[in-house]
């Protein structure tokens, strides 16, 4: 991830779709779709909140600060665009033509701009993979793991606390373990 935002920096379609991506572990067919009618805002908290579009499930996120600086940076999409469906909506990412992208279309773009990262072999779900293990490097239940990525398979979370840093994850436990009087 550092070396595509060092390669994408602040400001360009690349940098806003991998902070998508990250803060809200997103599956490529949702950051299709992700724009400005998802933003909602939950106890005062703005938040991204969506159905995904792989069986439904809702999710809604937060908006971190790095997030909320791509969102209302220059790379983000602020007009209205027609979809293939010919419903409105406003994607954040929208193509060089002007129109949302297809879910083929984001893949294709993402391949690109890991390819010109110097990156191989990586895809938006491995970024989507990538933010399930840094919830788990950050200590997050693997129920608060299940929720970002609006996983309902309680047999997901391991997936990811698996990938994690082991080290950070072994640390953290035993700082944790250090309060207990024995």
């Amino acid at each position: 991830m550092r070396a595509f935002v060092k390669t994408h920096p602040f400001g360009t379609k690349a940098h806003l779709a991998m902070m998508l991506l990250i803060f809200t572990a997103c599956r490529r067919a949702d950051l299709a779709v992700l724009g400005r009618e998802h933003i909602r805002t939950i106890d005062g908290v703005p938040a991204l909140s969506w159905n995904q579009t792989k069986g439904g499930a809702p999710v809604t996120v937060p908006i971190l600060p790095p997030l909320q600086a791509a969102i209302d940076g220059p790379a983000a999409n602020r007009i209205r665009a027609i979809g293939r469906d010919r419903l409105v909506r406003t994607p954040f990412l929208i193509t060089n033509f002007g129109r949302p992208f297809t879910v083929g279309g984001m893949g294709n773009k993402m391949q690109e701009w890991t390819r010109e990262a110097g990156l191989t072999d990586r895809s938006a779900h491995g970024v989507r993979k990538a933010a399930g293990a840094l919830l788990a490097e950050a200590g997050c239940t693997e129920h608060e793991i299940m929720v970002v990525p609006g996983h309902s398979n309680p047999k997901t979370g391991p997936v990811y606390t698996r990938s994690a840093n082991r080290w950070l994850l072994a640390r953290s436990a035993m700082e944790t373990l250090r309060t207990v009087n024995i």
